[in-house]
């Protein structure tokens, strides 16, 4: 049984809350090494979606990433 982790993220710039992400321990551990090598988050997270990978680097939840940019959409 794969264990479950919740990992705290940084400040959401835009609405200034802070976030959280549940990952599988062994992949956040694998992640983490990962990205401190410099590999690309995609390749360090691919169990993640686009949205939780943003999150991990910038702290922006994707609530607040679709109302940033819904207007462009209309």
């Amino acid at each position: 049984m794969q264990t479950m982790i919740t990992v705290p993220t940084q400040q959401c710039p835009m609405c200034g809350l802070y976030g959280e992400i549940t990952i599988q321990h062994e992949a956040w551990e694998i992640g983490k090494t990962k990205r401190w090598q410099g590999e690309y988050i995609q390749d360090c997270f691919p169990t993640l979606s686009p949205a939780e990978r943003e999150q991990i680097m910038t702290g922006i939840h994707p609530k607040c990433w679709d109302e940033m940019f819904s207007e462009e959409c209309e």
